[in-house]
Protein backbone atom coordinates (compact mmCIF):
# COMPACT_ATOMS: atom_id res chain seq x y z
CA UNK A 1 0.00 0.00 0.00
CA UNK A 2 1.22 3.51 -1.09
CA UNK A 3 0.85 6.50 0.97
CA UNK A 4 -0.32 8.95 -1.39
CA UNK A 5 -1.36 13.05 -1.39
CA UNK A 6 -3.51 15.33 -3.78
CA UNK A 7 -2.85 18.92 -4.53
CA UNK A 8 -3.75 21.82 -6.28
CA UNK A 9 -2.96 25.78 -6.05
CA UNK A 10 -4.73 25.39 -2.74
CA UNK A 11 -1.52 24.41 -1.21
CA UNK A 12 1.59 25.96 -0.47
CA UNK A 13 4.60 23.36 -0.24
CA UNK A 14 7.74 24.99 1.68
CA UNK A 15 9.61 21.72 1.62
CA UNK A 16 9.77 19.55 -1.58
CA UNK A 17 12.92 17.16 0.18
CA UNK A 18 10.07 16.97 3.42
CA UNK A 19 7.19 15.84 1.27
CA UNK A 20 9.36 13.21 -1.03
CA UNK A 21 10.00 11.53 2.60
CA UNK A 22 6.75 11.61 3.94
CA UNK A 23 4.59 10.47 1.04
CA UNK A 24 5.18 7.88 -1.95
CA UNK A 25 3.73 9.98 -4.87
CA UNK A 26 1.64 13.07 -5.16
CA UNK A 27 -1.58 13.86 -7.56
CA UNK A 28 -1.13 17.21 -8.59
CA UNK A 29 -4.60 18.97 -10.15
CA UNK A 30 -3.74 20.21 -13.62
CA UNK A 31 -6.02 21.24 -15.32
CA UNK A 32 -10.56 22.39 -15.16
CA UNK A 33 -12.86 22.25 -17.93
CA UNK A 34 -15.64 25.47 -16.92
CA UNK A 35 -14.57 27.36 -13.84
CA UNK A 36 -17.83 27.06 -11.42
CA UNK A 37 -17.91 30.70 -10.61
CA UNK A 38 -16.77 32.79 -13.20
CA UNK A 39 -16.55 32.18 -17.78
CA UNK A 40 -13.28 30.94 -17.97
CA UNK A 41 -12.73 27.65 -19.70
CA UNK A 42 -9.84 25.47 -20.27
CA UNK A 43 -7.29 26.11 -17.66
CA UNK A 44 -4.73 25.50 -16.02
CA UNK A 45 -3.94 25.09 -12.31
CA UNK A 46 -1.83 27.79 -11.41
CA UNK A 47 0.81 25.58 -9.04
CA UNK A 48 0.57 22.52 -11.88
CA UNK A 49 3.59 22.91 -13.68
CA UNK A 50 5.60 24.56 -10.57
CA UNK A 51 4.91 21.41 -9.14
CA UNK A 52 5.25 18.84 -11.91
CA UNK A 53 8.76 20.56 -12.58
CA UNK A 54 9.24 19.81 -8.60
CA UNK A 55 8.14 16.38 -8.55
CA UNK A 56 10.47 15.88 -11.67
CA UNK A 57 13.60 17.24 -9.24
CA UNK A 58 12.91 15.56 -6.49
CA UNK A 59 12.40 12.26 -7.98
CA UNK A 60 8.65 11.54 -6.88
CA UNK A 61 5.96 9.78 -8.86
CA UNK A 62 3.32 10.76 -10.01
CA UNK A 63 0.12 11.46 -11.24
CA UNK A 64 -2.15 14.27 -12.88
CA UNK A 65 -6.25 15.03 -12.97
CA UNK A 66 -8.82 17.48 -14.59
CA UNK A 67 -11.67 18.36 -12.97
CA UNK A 68 -14.09 18.06 -15.82
CA UNK A 69 -17.17 19.67 -16.67
CA UNK A 70 -17.93 17.95 -20.19
CA UNK A 71 -21.74 18.10 -20.74
CA UNK A 72 -21.26 16.02 -24.38
CA UNK A 73 -18.83 13.49 -25.37
CA UNK A 74 -17.59 15.86 -27.93
CA UNK A 75 -16.75 18.78 -24.97
CA UNK A 76 -15.34 15.68 -22.78
CA UNK A 77 -12.86 15.01 -25.84
CA UNK A 78 -12.12 18.75 -26.09
CA UNK A 79 -11.14 18.79 -22.26
CA UNK A 80 -9.26 15.79 -22.56
CA UNK A 81 -7.00 17.34 -25.36
CA UNK A 82 -6.64 20.13 -23.28
CA UNK A 83 -5.40 18.03 -20.23
CA UNK A 84 -3.00 15.79 -22.87
CA UNK A 85 -1.44 19.18 -23.61
CA UNK A 86 -0.53 20.12 -20.25
CA UNK A 87 0.75 17.28 -19.61
CA UNK A 88 2.77 16.87 -22.70
CA UNK A 89 6.07 17.57 -20.90
CA UNK A 90 6.30 14.98 -18.18
CA UNK A 91 4.50 12.26 -20.48
CA UNK A 92 6.56 9.48 -19.72
CA UNK A 93 6.63 10.61 -15.63
CA UNK A 94 2.78 10.73 -15.18
CA UNK A 95 1.97 7.80 -13.09
CA UNK A 96 -2.14 8.16 -14.17
CA UNK A 97 -4.29 10.65 -15.76
CA UNK A 98 -7.34 11.04 -13.79
CA UNK A 99 -10.87 12.37 -14.33
CA UNK A 100 -12.15 13.99 -11.67
CA UNK A 101 -16.25 13.96 -12.54
CA UNK A 102 -18.10 15.45 -9.45
CA UNK A 103 -20.88 16.80 -10.04
CA UNK A 104 -21.74 19.27 -6.98
CA UNK A 105 -22.04 22.83 -7.74
CA UNK A 106 -21.32 21.94 -11.60
CA UNK A 107 -23.87 22.74 -13.80
CA UNK A 108 -22.52 21.67 -17.22
CA UNK A 109 -23.04 17.95 -15.13
CA UNK A 110 -26.24 18.13 -12.60
CA UNK A 111 -28.23 18.02 -15.52
CA UNK A 112 -26.79 14.95 -17.30
CA UNK A 113 -28.68 11.35 -16.81
CA UNK A 114 -26.26 8.48 -15.13
CA UNK A 115 -26.00 7.30 -18.85
CA UNK A 116 -24.80 10.57 -20.18
CA UNK A 117 -22.68 11.20 -17.04
CA UNK A 118 -21.14 7.69 -16.93
CA UNK A 119 -20.40 7.68 -21.50
CA UNK A 120 -18.49 11.16 -21.18
CA UNK A 121 -16.09 9.60 -18.37
CA UNK A 122 -15.91 7.08 -20.83
CA UNK A 123 -14.78 9.20 -23.90
CA UNK A 124 -12.90 11.38 -21.88
CA UNK A 125 -10.29 8.40 -20.20
CA UNK A 126 -10.55 6.92 -24.16
CA UNK A 127 -9.16 10.16 -25.58
CA UNK A 128 -6.45 9.87 -23.02
CA UNK A 129 -5.31 6.39 -23.81
CA UNK A 130 -5.31 7.74 -27.10
CA UNK A 131 -2.72 10.78 -25.91
CA UNK A 132 -0.67 7.90 -24.17
CA UNK A 133 -2.07 8.22 -20.94
CA UNK A 134 -3.10 5.51 -18.59
CA UNK A 135 -6.47 7.31 -17.91
CA UNK A 136 -8.04 6.50 -14.53
CA UNK A 137 -11.44 8.30 -12.68
CA UNK A 138 -11.95 10.29 -9.62
CA UNK A 139 -15.21 9.55 -8.11
CA UNK A 140 -17.12 9.27 -4.96
CA UNK A 141 -19.31 7.06 -2.81
CA UNK A 142 -22.21 9.32 -3.67
CA UNK A 143 -21.81 9.26 -7.25
CA UNK A 144 -21.15 6.04 -7.31
CA UNK A 145 -24.75 5.39 -5.70
CA UNK A 146 -26.32 7.98 -7.70
CA UNK A 147 -24.78 9.36 -10.84
CA UNK A 148 -22.56 6.88 -12.75
CA UNK A 149 -22.81 3.76 -13.63
CA UNK A 150 -19.48 2.32 -12.50
CA UNK A 151 -19.65 -1.16 -13.72
CA UNK A 152 -19.35 0.71 -17.46
CA UNK A 153 -16.67 2.46 -16.88
CA UNK A 154 -13.25 0.40 -17.22
CA UNK A 155 -10.75 2.10 -15.74
CA UNK A 156 -8.86 2.68 -12.68
CA UNK A 157 -10.95 3.94 -9.86
CA UNK A 158 -9.70 6.47 -7.48
CA UNK A 159 -12.63 6.91 -4.88
CA UNK A 160 -13.07 9.44 -2.07
CA UNK A 161 -15.19 7.85 1.15
CA UNK A 162 -14.57 9.59 4.17
CA UNK A 163 -15.69 7.44 7.47
CA UNK A 164 -15.31 4.11 7.65
CA UNK A 165 -13.44 1.16 6.14
CA UNK A 166 -12.30 0.62 2.75
CA UNK A 167 -14.86 0.96 0.12
CA UNK A 168 -15.51 -1.99 -1.62
CA UNK A 169 -17.24 -1.11 -4.66
CA UNK A 170 -14.99 -0.74 -7.30
CA UNK A 171 -13.23 -4.54 -6.69
CA UNK A 172 -10.18 -5.11 -8.48
CA UNK A 173 -10.33 -1.49 -10.17
CA UNK A 174 -9.42 0.62 -6.98
CA UNK A 175 -5.80 1.97 -6.83
CA UNK A 176 -6.52 4.84 -4.95
CA UNK A 177 -8.88 5.46 -1.63
CA UNK A 178 -8.93 9.44 -0.79
CA UNK A 179 -10.29 8.83 3.41
CA UNK A 180 -9.76 12.77 4.46
CA UNK A 181 -8.96 16.09 3.38
CA UNK A 182 -8.00 17.32 6.67
CA UNK A 183 -4.10 15.27 6.36
CA UNK A 184 -0.78 16.81 7.48
CA UNK A 185 2.07 16.36 5.98
CA UNK A 186 5.39 17.60 6.67
CA UNK A 187 6.90 20.46 4.08
CA UNK A 188 2.88 21.95 3.02
CA UNK A 189 1.07 24.44 5.31
CA UNK A 190 -2.14 23.82 4.67
CA UNK A 191 -4.12 20.57 5.26
CA UNK A 192 -4.34 17.95 1.99
CA UNK A 193 -6.50 15.10 0.61
CA UNK A 194 -4.58 11.60 2.07
CA UNK A 195 -4.65 8.39 0.21
CA UNK A 196 -4.56 5.05 0.50
CA UNK A 197 -3.00 3.20 -2.82
CA UNK A 198 -3.25 0.24 -3.76
CA UNK A 199 -1.19 -0.18 -6.85
CA UNK A 200 0.30 -3.42 -7.74
CA UNK A 201 3.50 -3.46 -5.95
CA UNK A 202 5.94 -4.35 -9.65
CA UNK A 203 3.88 -1.49 -11.45
CA UNK A 204 4.55 1.22 -8.35
CA UNK A 205 8.09 0.10 -8.58
CA UNK A 206 8.38 1.19 -12.31
CA UNK A 207 6.59 4.39 -11.34
CA UNK A 208 9.71 4.77 -9.02
CA UNK A 209 12.32 3.88 -10.81
CA UNK A 210 10.63 5.36 -13.86
CA UNK A 211 11.04 9.25 -11.45
CA UNK A 212 14.43 8.35 -10.89
CA UNK A 213 15.63 8.33 -14.42
CA UNK A 214 16.35 4.53 -14.62
CA UNK A 215 13.98 3.55 -18.03
CA UNK A 216 12.72 5.48 -20.85
CA UNK A 217 9.83 3.45 -21.26
CA UNK A 218 7.66 2.98 -18.33
CA UNK A 219 4.63 2.79 -20.02
CA UNK A 220 5.80 -0.26 -22.26
CA UNK A 221 6.79 -1.98 -18.93
CA UNK A 222 3.42 -1.13 -16.94
CA UNK A 223 1.53 -3.15 -20.27
CA UNK A 224 4.35 -5.76 -20.44
CA UNK A 225 5.64 -6.56 -16.92
CA UNK A 226 3.66 -9.41 -16.33
CA UNK A 227 4.72 -11.20 -19.67
CA UNK A 228 8.23 -12.43 -18.41
CA UNK A 229 9.05 -14.30 -15.90
CA UNK A 230 11.06 -13.07 -12.72
CA UNK A 231 10.63 -9.29 -14.32
CA UNK A 232 7.98 -7.95 -11.21
CA UNK A 233 10.73 -9.21 -8.71
CA UNK A 234 13.48 -7.70 -10.90
CA UNK A 235 11.46 -4.36 -10.75
CA UNK A 236 10.58 -4.62 -6.95
CA UNK A 237 14.45 -5.29 -6.09
CA UNK A 238 15.57 -2.71 -7.99
CA UNK A 239 13.05 0.55 -6.92
CA UNK A 240 14.24 -0.88 -3.02
CA UNK A 241 17.82 -0.56 -3.93
CA UNK A 242 18.54 1.89 -6.57
CA UNK A 243 17.25 5.56 -5.49
CA UNK A 244 19.03 7.43 -8.68
CA UNK A 245 20.18 7.14 -12.18
CA UNK A 246 23.86 6.03 -12.83
CA UNK A 247 25.88 6.20 -16.07
CA UNK A 248 24.74 3.20 -18.05
CA UNK A 249 26.88 -0.07 -18.59
CA UNK A 250 28.36 -0.20 -21.52
CA UNK A 251 27.09 -3.20 -22.77
CA UNK A 252 24.19 -5.87 -21.35
CA UNK A 253 26.68 -8.47 -20.58
CA UNK A 254 28.62 -5.86 -17.84
CA UNK A 255 25.18 -4.93 -16.33
CA UNK A 256 24.22 -8.52 -15.86
CA UNK A 257 27.43 -9.23 -14.02
CA UNK A 258 26.72 -5.86 -12.16
CA UNK A 259 23.13 -6.93 -11.16
CA UNK A 260 24.05 -10.12 -10.16
CA UNK A 261 27.45 -9.02 -7.45
CA UNK A 262 24.69 -6.87 -6.36
CA UNK A 263 22.59 -9.79 -5.54
CA UNK A 264 19.62 -8.61 -7.83
CA UNK A 265 19.45 -11.41 -10.09
CA UNK A 266 21.14 -15.03 -9.62
CA UNK A 267 20.05 -16.36 -12.71
CA UNK A 268 22.34 -14.42 -15.36
CA UNK A 269 22.14 -16.91 -18.13
CA UNK A 270 18.21 -16.26 -18.06
CA UNK A 271 18.47 -12.40 -18.55
CA UNK A 272 21.06 -13.36 -21.69
CA UNK A 273 18.61 -15.21 -23.00
CA UNK A 274 15.65 -12.81 -22.70
CA UNK A 275 17.56 -9.52 -23.28
CA UNK A 276 18.31 -10.90 -26.87
CA UNK A 277 14.08 -11.87 -27.11
CA UNK A 278 12.21 -8.64 -25.14
CA UNK A 279 12.39 -5.19 -26.71
CA UNK A 280 13.74 -2.78 -24.69
CA UNK A 281 14.74 -4.86 -22.03
CA UNK A 282 18.78 -4.45 -23.66
CA UNK A 283 18.46 -0.88 -22.29
CA UNK A 284 16.50 -1.49 -19.33
CA UNK A 285 19.63 -3.67 -17.84
CA UNK A 286 22.28 -1.09 -18.76
CA UNK A 287 20.14 1.56 -16.82
CA UNK A 288 19.72 -0.59 -13.61
CA UNK A 289 23.23 -2.39 -14.01
CA UNK A 290 24.69 1.38 -13.93
CA UNK A 291 23.24 2.19 -10.79
CA UNK A 292 23.36 -0.27 -9.02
Amino acid sequence: MQKIIDISHYQTVTSWSAVKSSVDAVIIKATQGHALSSNSYLFTDSKFHEYAKACVKNLIPFGAYHFFTGDTMANAVKEADHFAKQLEPYKNLVMYAFCDAENYNNRWLLGLSREQLTANINAFCRRMEQHGYVAAHYTNTDHIQSYIDLDSIDYPLWQAHYGGSKPTQGGDKLIAWQYTDKGRVTGISENVDMNHGYIADAEFAIMQLGARGLMNTPLYWRQNYTKLKYLDKLFVSCAARIKKAGKPTATTEAAITSLQQAGIIDTPEYWRNSSAAITHLPELLRNLGGAV
